[in-house]
């Protein structure tokens, strides 16, 4: 578990951890009476790190889909919070999907010509976005009315998506 933390103090992501609080009901009382959850992670970042760093804690989520293991990365944040500059990034300062497709593509490389050949390697990713309680394909060719918007498949175990471009 990693989070990023835009405007965290450094104290919070010393501690590895976030803690939320329920919102005031009324803002007349002087004692807080809010529920409290923590939330523990692997990793917290704050404004001070930059995308090194993050990619220095998320590359070997790479690594283990290259080992063959399933791997979901997901960004989670108020609009505006840094979400898709973690993951795309700019020209100078590369972001986690753009430094993924990298290394996925180096290493099919690699695979494919140290084997002469031999071996074919396929590579399938998908990249959704859940917005306002939809799910969309960012892959999918975007038409006037935005991207193509995904069904979600519901069984007693898991949650799979109804066609996605590959």
């Amino acid at each position: 578990n990693i989070c990023d933390r835009k405007g965290s103090s450094s104290d919070d992501v010393s501690k590895n951890f976030i803690e939320a609080k329920e919102p005031y009901k009324s803002r007349g009382g002087l004692k807080e009476r809010r529920k409290k959850w923590k939330f523990a992670f692997d990793n917290v970042f704050s404004p001070s790190h930059d995308q090194d760093d993050v990619w220095t804690v998320t590359e070997p989520l790479v690594q283990s889909t290259i080992d063959g293991y399933n791997v979901c990365l997901f960004a989670y944040g108020q609009t505006g919070s840094g979400k898709t500059y973690t993951m795309l990034g700019d020209k100078t300062n590369p972001g986690i999907i753009t430094r993924a497709v990298e290394k996925l593509f180096a290493v099919k490389t690699e695979m494919e010509t140290t084997s002469m050949n031999s071996t074919k390697v396929h590579i399938s990713v998908e990249l959704l976005e859940i917005y306002n309680e939809q799910v969309r394909d960012l892959l999918s060719r975007k038409t006037n009315s935005g991207y193509k918007e995904v069904q979600l498949r519901l069984n007693s175990n898991e949650a799979t998506v109804n066609i996605v471009v590959e």
